[in-house]
């Protein structure tokens, strides 16, 4: 079994505040990490000490998926690559699980997420469903998506499928499509292993790219013309 994994904590400066949350739970995983910590076109707070943090800073705003792209293309030091988004925390065995099942023979793995309204959140998602699950279907991802917040994957698949695609918002859902269409074999697990903090200033909840502001639906219309 791999033993050890980079994990890519991009953050902007909508979720800058929120961050330290994120990187500490990596920090205390019960599997080695290498954390490679990117401040998207913003400064950083005062962050944790630790051996195996890496700090980069973009000049320019990147977004998550070319981030991501850089990071497995010219920093990665391990078989699997795992993603932890900025404002979401993950329990101490998520790393350890995950290994475990990419083990067994999969190439990518997603676990569900408890979801939590924090800060000024006024929506309801987290009522309508507590656990949000991989898995599940939509217009724009028709084979199941997973959760990128809580994706593991195996290095080698990443590059052999040229990772995520250039989208400032949900290239991990065209990336899903390009997996599953491929026959990448996946695992959507059933076991939570993170908490999804949803808050206003997120990038799906925000005001640019919401599902129903033009910037939301720009999106949703490039992804549907990618699957097509």
């Amino acid at each position: 079994m791999s033993h050890k994994a980079d994990i890519i904590i991009p953050f902007c400066n909508a979720d800058k505040h929120m961050v330290v949350d994120a990187i500490t739970s990596m920090v205390q995983q019960t599997v080695p990490v290498l954390i490679h910590v990117i401040a998207d076109n913003c400064e950083f707070p005062d962050l944790p000490f630790h051996k195996d943090i890496r700090l980069y800073r973009t000049p320019s705003q990147y977004g998550p998926s070319l981030i991501a792209n850089s990071i497995a293309a010219h920093h990665a030091e391990t078989d699997v690559l795992a993603i932890q988004d900025a404002d979401d925390l993950s329990i101490t065995t998520r790393i350890e699980k995950q290994l475990r099942i990419l083990d067994a023979g999969f190439e990518q793995t997603s676990a569900p997420m408890v979801q939590e309204g924090v800060e000024e959140y006024k929506g309801d998602r987290h009522k309508k469903e507590p656990i949000l699950y991989p898995g599940g279907t939509f217009s724009n991802v028709p084979l199941g998506r997973h959760i990128n917040g809580t994706r593991a994957i195996m290095l080698s698949t990443f590059i052999r499928v040229n990772g995520f695609c250039d989208l400032l918002c949900s290239g991990d859902l065209a990336f899903d499509n390009k997996t599953a269409y491929l026959g990448i074999l996946g695992s959507f697990s059933k076991e939570p292993l993170a908490i999804r903090r949803l808050h206003p200033d997120s990038m799906t909840n925000c005001a640019t790219y919401c599902r129903t502001q033009p910037g939301g639906k720009s999106v949703l219309a490039k992804q549907i013309d990618m699957l097509r």
